[in-house]
């Protein structure tokens, strides 16, 4: 249970599929107060794989993008109530899918993309102002990729 998939994504070799959203959501509550999600599932057999809860990261998975490398990267968030521009982007490596790193953002995270080469994730979301939008670029450099040091692009 997701509390509703937010976002889906196969990866490279299209042997898994992973859902995200919200794992612990309460179905009698319109809030956005629980954990972030994933679930992957054999593509083949229907088997899920991994289940993975972000603990402490509030709000739904909405987007994701899969490295070449193998490393999935889903972002989300809305948190509580009044949390607009709380975001979170979690790096798993789908070998690893019990070990998740969650970067925090300035912004709720509505869609990423790698770029074709696979060197830069681009960012897109929503401030907490909620009335202005914003894109980042990060690099990256390795495992998961590294969020940038000097002001967005």
């Amino acid at each position: 249970e997701l509390g509703g998939v937010r976002m889906l994504s196969f990866s490279h070799d299209g042997e898994i599929l992973i859902a995200g959203g919200m794992a612990d959501y309460d179905p009698n509550s319109a809030a956005t107060e629980g954990n972030m999600g994933l679930v992957g599932f054999s593509v083949q057999s229907g088997e899920q794989l991994f289940a993975t809860v972000l603990d402490g990261e509030k709000g739904y998975l909405q987007t994701a993008a899969i490295h070449p490398s193998g490393m999935l990267i889903a972002a989300g968030g809305g948190g509580t109530a009044g949390d607009t521009g709380v975001g979170t982007i979690c790096t798993l490596d789908l070998k690893q899918p019990e070990n998740p790193v969650a970067h925090h953002l300035e912004m709720t995270v509505r869609a990423l993309s790698l770029t074709p080469d696979s060197q830069q994730l681009l960012i897109a979301g929503m401030l907490k102002t909620a009335v202005a939008g914003q894109v980042e670029v990060w690099d990256w450099t390795g495992e998961p990729p590294a969020a940038p040091e000097d002001e967005p692009s």
